[in-house]
C-alpha cells in the first residue's frame, strides 16, 4: 500500500515539473499609435507578451528590419526578460520608421523570440496600420521671367507643385488650358494671348512623394498684339493616388502682359527773349508707348536757370493714352540769358497700376528779342504819319489861298 501512495505521489511531482517546464507565450500587438500610420512618418507599436503557462526563463525578443518599417533606437533591437512568471504580461514599445513608398493597409511589423525552456525561434508578425490621408497636389509659386511679357516677345513660366497630402501623387500631368474661354451667347469671357513655344502645354512625371515639390517649366510667347493686362490661364491637374484613385483638379493662375512706356517731354511754345526773359511756356508729354498711362503729374524744379511765376510749379494731367500728347503751361522768369534748362519730372501709373517716376532736363534756346524792330516799325509809321499829316496840311492851307 505504502508502495502505491509513493508511486503515485512520483507521479504528481513529475507531472507538475512538466507542467512547469511547458510555459505558453503568445507576442500580439498592443497599440499602435497614430491610427492609421502615414507613409514617410513614424509609428509606436506595443508588443504584449503574455505566459498563459508555466514560468520560463531567458525569455529573448528581436525586432526585424522588414519593410517598410525599420526599428529607430538601436537599442531596442534585442531585448531579454530573465523570468516570466505564469499568467504575467509584459508589454514593449519600439518606434518605426515607415517607408514614404509603403503601401495602404496592413503591413507586417516582423519579431522572432525564444525562450531558455523551449527549443527553437519563433517569428510574429505585428500587423501595423498604414493609410494615406488624401492625394492633395497644390499650385506652390509661379515664377514668370520676366515678370510681364512684352506683345510678340517669349517668356518661361515655372510652376512649382508641393504634395501636401499623405499619398504619392502617380502618374501626376499637369497643362496649361491656352483655349479661347466662351460664355453665355459665345461672349468672350477669357482669351489667353499665349501660346507654347519649343514643346506643348502638358508635361507629366511618375510620381511626386508626399511633401516634395516639382518644378515644370513652360516656354510661352505672347502674341504680337496683346492687350495690356492681367490674364488668368486656367491650370488642370490629373493623378492617381496609391490605391488607384483617379483625382482631377482644376485652378488659375495670372500672367501680366505689358508693353511698357515711351515718354518725350519739350517746350512746345515759349514767350521768353533774351529782351523779354519774363512769359509763358508751354510743355508738350508725348507718349509714343502702346501702354495707356494714368494718374499723371508734372512738375518743374527752379534751378540758377529760371524761377516759377506761377501759382504752382506742379500740374495734374490725368490720363495719357498710347499715341496720345497733352500741354500744360507755366509762367516763368529766365535767369540763364541763352539757354534755359527746366528739369521736368513726371510721376504716374501704367495700366497694371505700376507705379514710375522718370526725370528730363528740357533744353530751351532763348530767341533773339524782337524790340528793336518793333521800335523801328513804330517809328516809321509815326514818320509817315507825320509826313501825310503835314502834307494834308500843306494842300489844305493852299486851297484856302487860292479860294481867296
Amino acid at each position: 500500500m505504502k508502495i502505491k501512495i509513493m508511486g503515485l505521489m512520483l507521479m504528481f511531482i513529475l507531472t507538475t515539473g512538466l507542467v512547469l517546464a511547458n510555459p505558453n507565450i503568445n507576442v500580439e500587438k498592443a497599440q499602435q499609435q497614430p491610427i492609421p500610420a502615414q507613409p514617410g512618418d513614424t509609428v509606436e507599436v506595443w508588443v504584449s507578451i503574455q505566459n498563459t503557462g508555466d514560468e520560463t526563463r531567458d525569455f529573448t525578443i528581436r525586432a526585424k528590419d522588414s519593410f517598410p518599417f525599420t526599428l529607430i533606437n538601436e537599442r531596442d533591437r534585442e531585448r531579454t526578460i530573465n523570468v516570466i512568471g505564469r499568467h504575467q504580461d509584459y508589454v514593449l514599445r519600439y518606434v518605426l520608421k515607415i517607408d514614404s513608398d509603403a503601401p495602404e493597409g496592413i503591413n507586417n511589423f516582423v519579431v522572432e523570440y525564444e525562450t531558455g525552456t523551449q527549443r527553437g525561434v519563433v517569428t510574429k508578425n505585428i500587423a501595423v496600420e498604414v493609410r494615406t490621408t488624401e492625394a492633395i497636389a497644390t499650385i506652390g509659386n509661379v515664377v514668370l521671367e520676366p515678370e510681364e511679357i512684352t506683345p510678340g516677345e517669349e517668356g518661361k513660366l515655372t510652376l512649382s507643385i508641393r504634395n501636401i497630402g499623405g499619398s504619392n501623387l502617380r502618374d501626376f500631368t499637369i497643362g496649361l488650358d491656352l483655349d479661347k474661354q466662351l460664355g453665355p451667347q459665345d461672349m468672350i469671357i477669357n482669351d489667353p494671348p499665349f501660346f507654347p513655344v519649343g514643346s506643348g502645354t502638358e508635361k507629366s512625371i511618375n510620381r511626386i512623394r508626399p511633401g516634395q515639390t516639382t518644378e515644370f517649366v513652360f516656354d510661352l510667347q505672347a502674341y504680337p498684339n496683346a492687350d495690356t493686362t492681367v490674364y488668368k490661364i486656367p491650370v488642370y491637374m490629373s493623378y492617381f493616388d496609391d490605391n488607384g484613385n483617379r483625382h482631377e483638379k482644376n485652378d488659375l493662375i495670372a500672367l501680366k502682359v505689358n508693353t511698357g512706356y515711351e515718354l518725350d517731354v519739350r517746350v512746345d511754345s515759349s514767350e521768353l527773349t533774351k529782351n523779354s526773359p519774363s512769359g509763358d511756356v508751354t510743355f508738350i508729354v508725348v507718349n509714343y508707348g502702346l501702354s495707356d498711362l494714368k494718374l499723371m503729374n508734372l512738375e518743374i524744379t527752379e534751378n540758377d536757370d529760371f524761377v516759377v511765376r506761377s501759382a504752382s510749379n506742379k500740374v495734374f494731367l490725368g490720363s495719357l493714352e498710347s499715341d496720345d500728347f497733352d500741354t500744360t503751361r507755366f509762367r516763368v522768369r529766365a535767369l540763364a540769358e541763352d539757354e534755359v534748362n527746366f528739369p521736368v519730372t513726371l510721376t504716374f501709373r501704367d495700366s497694371m497700376n505700376n507705379e514710375f517716376t522718370e526725370e528730363f532736363i528740357v533744353t530751351h534756346r532763348l530767341a533773339e528779342g524782337k524790340t528793336n524792330g518793333n521800335t523801328f516799325i513804330i517809328i516809321l509809321v509815326l514818320l509817315v504819319a507825320g509826313i501825310g499829316y503835314w502834307y494834308y496840311r500843306r494842300k489844305k492851307k493852299q486851297r484856302l489861298l487860292d479860294e481867296e
